[in-house]
């Protein structure tokens, strides 16, 4: 009788609370545009953390960022769509290491960085668009983001502004 009533006030609150868990998700999900929702919902259906850039909402694209909750990463996800719900670009973050950079650019780190050069949290994010076109992003001590082709070609040094307090 007691397995009964644990196992009975187990599932009320799983019917209760899991609606809640899933409300940050539907709430951006509902903000989408119809072919954005089906294309995005295609591509990533375990999709969590799900967050809607507020700014593209009523624009010429969509901005969604999110943990895929997959073999490609474990960190966040950016696609921007347009209003056909093509995909535009893609953002993969990838923290923790550099191994999945391409050689070329490896090398090109090691042979044009100074021994005092620090790679933030072995950060970096591989870019791609429509035409297939991809591109790799490296923080280097907190000032710089070197962008580079997958060749391993050097695109741009960009500062990154000061952080005001």
């Amino acid at each position: 009788m007691k397995t009964i009533k644990v196992n009975i006030t187990t599932l009320v609150l799983f019917v209760f609370f899991s609606p809640f868990c899933q409300s940050q998700n539907v709430q951006y999900r509902s903000k989408l545009r119809p072919v954005v929702k089906e294309k995005f919902d295609s591509l990533y259906p375990h999709a969590t953390d799900v967050e809607l850039d507020q700014s593209s909402i009523h624009d010429t694209t969509q901005i969604i960022r999110f943990n895929c909750n997959c073999d490609k990463t474990i960190d966040a996800i950016t696609l921007v769509f347009d209003t056909n719900g093509n995909l535009l670009n893609k953002e993969v973050h990838y923290y923790g290491s550099l191994n999945g950079l391409p050689d070329a650019i490896v090398n090109y780190m090691k042979t044009n960085t100074s021994s005092t050069c620090t790679f933030i949290n072995d950060y970096y994010v591989k870019y791609s668009n429509n035409k297939g076109e991809i591109s790799y992003g490296i923080m280097m001590n907190r000032s710089y983001i070197l962008r580079f082709k997958s060749t391993g070609e050097l695109i741009s040094k960009d500062a990154i502004p000061p952080v005001e307090r």
